[in-house]
């Protein structure tokens, strides 16, 4: 009976998350506002140089602000780059310290890994009121924990699965295909779980940016992306 309740809860959570309504502890969003056509470009697992500095490159060469959800631990190893975020104006959340699944883990282990990012995102001057959480998963503790750290957790509406090892071709596809007012596409700068070349990434933006301009779409960070 115990496993039973248990599926049970995980279903209801999932059918919840997916449709973005989940405001019991703090907001969840996975979209912004459909009927606007303004999408977010989010980068996740960073700083990595050089494709950290390479992705900057190309949305300050095309005047487009994003947000990146950078890891504790990065943050750390490459402090340059996160002062070059900064100084394009970009937005920055916060996505752990160690990009370990929070899933089953402990509240005491959740927010220890928010809180040592967000102190040394204060080392910057930052004080983000997003998180990620890494791979996008977590039960209800986690927007328990989410919410006393009074932050907004930020999913996705479009996986690029530019992690996959896939061209820049294929990615590009995946994204045009799936583009909708109010998306906002996961993408990513560094590494969390695999290699860590994100030469495709930096290739799929120079591929979809001048497309989606084309149709009609305009840029904006998460905090400043219409929600409905």
């Amino acid at each position: 009976m115990e496993m039973l309740l248990f599926i049970i809860g995980i279903v209801i959570i999932y059918f919840i998350y997916q449709k973005g309504q989940f405001t019991f502890f703090t907001k969840i969003i996975f979209r912004g506002n459909d009927k606007e056509k303004i999408i977010a470009l989010t980068f996740d697992d960073g700083p990595q140089p050089p494709y950290t500095e390479n992705i900057l490159k190309v949305l300050n060469k095309n005047k487009i602000l994003a947000t990146f959800f950078l890891l504790g631990e990065n943050i750390k190893k490459h402090p340059e780059s996160v002062k070059k975020i900064i100084s394009g104006n970009h937005e920055i959340g916060n996505h752990s310290y160690s990009h370990k699944k929070m899933l089953f883990k402990s509240p005491d282990f959740i927010q220890k890994e928010i809180q040592k990012t967000d102190e040394i995102l204060k080392t910057y001057k930052i004080e983000t009121k997003i998180f990620r959480p890494p791979f996008g998963v977590g039960l209800l503790i986690l927007p328990f924990i989410v919410k006393l750290f009074e932050k907004n957790i930020i999913i996705w509406s479009i996986n690029s699965k530019d992690y996959l090892g896939l061209s820049a071709e294929k990615i590009s596809e995946r994204i045009l295909r799936k583009i909708q007012p109010g998306s906002i596409i996961l993408m990513h700068d560094g590494s969390g779980v695999d290699s860590g070349n994100r030469s495709n990434t930096v290739e799929t933006l120079k591929i979809i940016i001048p497309q989606l301009k084309k149709m009609g779409y305009k840029f904006s960070t998460i905090s400043n992306l219409p929600l409905k």
